[in-house]
This record gives C-alpha cells, sequence and structure tokens, in this order.
C-alpha cells in the first residue's frame, strides 16, 4: 500500500532582508542612521538630558521587577520538577560570577542599540552544569553577519579591541555560532538581527534640537558681545597677495581678529590711531554693534516641542508635564499605563530568550528532560493602590477561593509581611466556626430543668462542642457544621 502521508513543503519565499553570505546590508535611507554608523550616533544621542534621563528611567523600573524560576506545572508541579526549579533559580541568582542584576543592566543595552548578543559560559557546581555568566558581545565589536541559504543569520563576526598603549588594534576577526548565543532585539520585522532601536523615531527632532541649541547659544554671545564691525581703507580690501603681500597680510588679520573678538578669548584690541591728512578720520576703526529690540522668534518654544516629539518617539513625554506647556495631568494616567506596558513587553523578550534557548540548553547538557522544562518568570511592574486592590478583591471575591499562597499574594501587593503559619489561623470554613458556636449559645441558653438530659449530660456536651470549636480554630476539625 503506498504511503499518502504528506510531505512537508519547502520554503519559497524570503523575508525581504538585505544581505549577501558574507554581511548584511542596511538599508537605512539617513547615513547617520545606518549600521555601524547608527552606533556612534545613538552614543551622540544619550548625551541629550532628556534621552538619558528617559533611558535610564526605563532600565530602572525594568531592574526593579522580581524575577523568578517557575517549574512546570505551577503550584501542582511534581517534586522532581520542583526540585530541578529550586537548581536553576540558586543558579541564576546566587551562583553566577556577577549578580542577575548586572546581568540584566547588560542586557539592556538593546533598548538603545536596537539588539545584544550575550554567550552564555558554564560551570560545574554539586555535580551539576550550571550558568557561570551571561558576558554580552558588546555591539562595537561586532563586525558583520554570516546568514545561510535561507537567510536565517548563522554567525556573527567580532572584532574584539585590545587596548595596548590607549590605542586601539583590532585583533584577529572570530565568528561566534548564533546557535551559541542569546539575541534580544526590540523588533524581529524581517528577522533583521540589528533590531530596531528606539533613539532612531527620536533622531530627526534630536539634531533639529542640537543645531537649534547651537545655534542659539552663538546668537547669545553674538547678542551679548555685539557684532564685530571693522572699517578699514579700501585699498587692504583690494590688495593683492602677491603684488602687495603687506597689505593682505593686514587684511587677513583683521578678519582672523574679526571672527575671534569674544571675552576672555581676545579681551581688548589694539588699533593704530593715524587719521587721513585729508579727512582728519581714522584709518581703521572697530566698533560692537548691539541688536535693537527683541528677536522675533522665541527659540525656547521650538526647542521644547522637539523635547516633547523625542520624549513622545520613547513614550516617557509623562516626564514633561508639569515642566513645560505640553500635556495634559488628566492623560497621565493613561501615558503611564502605556509606558508600562511597553515596558513589559521588553521583560517578556528577555524571558522569551532564556525559556527558548539557555534553559533547554541547560537541561540538554545536565541529561535532564528538555520537554518539562522551568521558565523564567516576571513579576508585573509597579503595584496597584491599596483602593484598587479592594475594589478588585470584591468583584472576584466570590470566584477566588482563600487559600496560603492567595493570602500571602494579597499581602505582598499591600506591602504587609507574609503569613506566620504559626500563629492561629481561621482555615475551617467560616460556616463550621458559626455552627459549632451557634449550638454552645442554645446549650447554654438551654432550660436544664426541663431537658429530657441530666445536667451532667449537658455540662459534658458543652464541654465536647468547645473542644471541636478549639479544633475548627487550629485546623484540625474534621466533623461536620
Amino acid at each position: 500500500m503506498a504511503d499518502k502521508r504528506a510531505t512537508i513543503p519547502r520554503e519559497i519565499g524570503r523575508t525581504g532582508l538585505r544581505y549577501t553570505t558574507k554581511n548584511l546590508v542596511d538599508d537605512e535611507l539617513s547615513p547617520e542612521l545606518r549600521w555601524p554608523h547608527s552606533l556612534t550616533t545613538f552614543d551622540k544621542m544619550k548625551s541629550d538630558p532628556l534621552v538619558s534621563g528617559s533611558l535610564m528611567m526605563i532600565k530602572q523600573y525594568i531592574r526593579k521587577v522580581e524575577w523568578d524560576i517557575e517549574p512546570v506545572g505551577g503550584v501542582n508541579a511534581t517534586d522532581e520538577d520542583k526540585a530541578t526549579a529550586d537548581i536553576l533559580r540558586d543558579a541564576l541568582f546566587m551562583r553566577m560570577a556577577r549578580s542577575w542584576d548586572q546581568v540584566v543592566a547588560d542586557i539592556l543595552s538593546f533598548i538603545e542599540y536596537g539588539f545584544s548578543f550575550h554567550e552564555p559560559t558554564y560551570k560545574v557546581y554539586k555535580g551539576n552544569f550550571i550558568w557561570k555568566d551571561f558576558p554580552s558581545r558588546s555591539q562595537k565589536t561586532i563586525s558583520g553577519f554570516k546568514f545561510d541559504e535561507r537567510g536565517n543569520l548563522d554567525q556573527i563576526k567580532q572584532c574584539p579591541a585590545n587596548l595596548a598603549g590607549f590605542t586601539p588594534k583590532a585583533t584577529t576577526e572570530i565568528e561566534i555560532p548564533y546557535s551559541r548565543l542569546l539575541h534580544f532585539r526590540t523588533d524581529s520585522e524581517r528577522n533583521n538581527p540589528l533590531g530596531r532601536s528606539i533613539l532612531k523615531n527620536a533622531y530627526y527632532a534630536w539634531d533639529k534640537k542640537t543645531k537649534l541649541e547651537y545655534y542659539e547659544a552663538v546668537g547669545i554671545e553674538r547678542e551679548m558681545n555685539g557684532l564685530p564691525v571693522f572699517r578699514i581703507p579700501m585699498e587692504y580690501f583690494m590688495a593683492d597677495p602677491q603684488e602687495d603681500p603687506d597689505r593682505y597680510k593686514v587684511f587677513q588679520d583683521f578678519i582672523r581678529i574679526g571672527t575671534n573678538v569674544r571675552n576672555n578669548e581676545q579681551a581688548c584690541l589694539f588699533l593704530p590711531s593715524d587719521t587721513d591728512e585729508t579727512s582728519n578720520k581714522e584709518l581703521f576703526n572697530f566698533d560692537l554693534v548691539a541688536s535693537r529690540g527683541t528677536r522675533s522668534i522665541d527659540t525656547s518654544k521650538v526647542i521644547e516641542r522637539y523635547d516633547y516629539r523625542i520624549a513622545q518617539s520613547m513614550l516617557s513625554d509623562f516626564i514633561l508635564m508639569g515642566s513645560s506647556s505640553s500635556g495634559s495631568f488628566a492623560l497621565s494616567d493613561n501615558k503611564i499605563g502605556t509606558f508600562i506596558q511597553t515596558l513589559e513587553a521588553y521583560l517578556e523578550i528577555i524571558a522569551e530568550q532564556f525559556n527558548r534557548k539557555a534553559i533547554p540548553t541547560l537541561y540538554r547538557m545536565n541529561g535532564w528532560d528538555d520537554t518539562r522544562t522551568c521558565k523564567l518568570v516576571h513579576k508585573p511592574i509597579g503595584a496597584a493602590s491599596l483602593a484598587d486592590l479592594g475594589g478588585f478583591l470584591q468583584n472576584v471575591g466570590s470566584y477566588l477561593t482563600a487559600d496560603k499562597h492567595l493570602e500571602n499574594a494579597i499581602r505582598k501587593r499591600a506591602d504587609l509581611p507574609e503569613r506566620d503559619d504559626s500563629s492561629t489561623f481561621l482555615d475551617t470554613p467560616v460556616n463550621v466556626h458559626q455552627a459549632i458556636s451557634q449550638r454552645i449559645g442554645m446549650t447554654k441558653n438551654a432550660d436544664k430543668e426541663a431537658a429530657v438530659a441530666s445536667p451532667d449530660d449537658l455540662a459534658e456536651q458543652d464541654d465536647a462542642m468547645v473542644d471541636n470549636l478549639m479544633k475548627a480554630l487550629d485546623g484540625s476539625y474534621q466533623g461536620e457544621a
């Protein structure tokens, strides 16, 4: 009987990424944003107070997030899976050469550069392979990329810098297999290994703002010092460098003096006092002309507009509220909410690389079952207010089953200490407590003389119900309500 199973269809199309077998072709229109020149441009942009402040805020928010290793099955995980999760948790957060916070800070360079490569290193601890570190492969040392016949990244080429006598010298180019690397990037459009820096969208506004600030500084300087004006005889203007080199040299000296007249650089100017014999006027004259009136262009407004556009491109425009005329406080909650969601997307990028590559690789190295791998998870950024938390619990209270884990989670969000198991808690359903208490009360109020049972029997019943109530309080009661 012929095999009727379908064959795997062959891939036909391409992603559209421009590349050769030996390198990537960056088709960015602006030369300043074209790799590898873009790295220098981004470094310049990071010197801007607004850009550096926004980047710092993004990174500090992310670095404050708590991470954990979650076993397969969560709270219902087997003892074996929980033990494996403990090994990974200890390896990642306690046993590495650098702290986890430092590793995350290193990884976050993909936000401003668009991508970041890290090569995991390993060591042996208590008979298991664990991570030693996740050192970065600096973006500035990446010299090229190699692709396979289908356009998938196969290797990266690196030229590590060797600083000898403060003179960088390129060493032999090395090639690192892509399978060995963790690749973090903000965007994977066309499977471009460069990603897309969040500073790209801010470049146009930053460039205009930087130029405008420079012109503003020049204008202020000229406004304070005045515009230098020289009046010299016409023969010096007409002097030929070959026929009349002396006058030509004097003319060039005056040009140099005029362009360099600045306070503290050229504090005074000496001119000859000779006068024309006919007109009795000075042969040379120098003056500073100050502007009259105010300028018609308010550069502060224009710079403020470019600042707002930079912050908008980085979704951090809420930090300008109150310091400028831009933005509305009524929209601040929505803006901050959008900003937080973006940061959580960055957290997912980090977790995705560990869960898809780093953790399964470690499982295979140790001979563990890589079909049941743990996961790197993160807690939410920020915390809801107590009023919001109370409203949420009130709305969904009937759908939640109270247990120790839920109680501790609520306590943590409310910044309260975790539950202490050594203290007495009401773990038995409330209706059991109420039912036993009611029986005790009814017995106490009963007419013991009219009762069929003797007073001694009623006292024994009281003692038994009190004993049951105490058992219900400490969670050991097994009877019915």
